[in-house]
């Protein structure tokens, strides 16, 4: 995890949950216990990382069961249950919208910039089925100097399969 201060964190926990969500609208959570050797130090470096003003970014998770995903922000610890023996139970919740998928690179989330204007045709950039594009520097319309407008949303993820959609039933 990455916290918006650029702090980061690594965090495992024990007999995993995860539930994702089927559409945009919805939550994923992952619940977990947390591992006997996990300090006390190691959880609060985790709240604090969720405690941003947009939460955590989560740059890559893996549980069993499921492929890495990566989720663009607003990660919060949203439920504490400590045990009659004293283990401890979290769930960390995001919107939905947020889920994409890891970088090949393990950096963190995959993104797509949607423009809020047409590209011009001298356009480099790589684009998805999506209306998304991966700014490059050698573009000139939306090189790092540009700081072109984008509207961002996790790739891989369930925003981009609905831009998708729309974008194929427009066609």
């Amino acid at each position: 995890m990455r916290g918006t201060g650029g702090a980061t964190g690594r965090f495992r926990l024990a007999a995993p949950w995860l539930g994702l969500a089927d559409d945009i609208e919805g939550t994923d959570q992952l619940s977990g216990w947390v591992a006997d050797d996990m300090e006390a130090d190691a959880l609060a470096a985790l709240a604090a990382l969720a405690a941003g003003p947009v939460g955590a970014t989560l740059t890559r998770l893996t549980a069993p069961g499921a492929g890495p995903l990566a989720v663009l922000g607003d990660v919060r610890v949203t439920d504490r249950f400590r045990s009659g023996s004293g283990a401890l139970r979290i769930t960390l919740e995001w919107p939905a919208r947020l889920r994409g998928t890891t970088s090949p690179s393990g950096g963190g989330v995959v993104r797509h910039g949607v423009p809020q204007a047409r590209t011009g045709e001298d356009c480099v950039c790589e684009r998805h089925d999506c209306g998304g594009l991966d700014p490059v520097l050698w573009c000139a319309e939306h090189g790092d100097e540009i700081a072109p407008v984008l509207d961002w949303h996790a790739g891989g993820g369930l925003r981009c399969a609905q831009l998708a959609r729309g974008r194929a039933a427009s066609a």
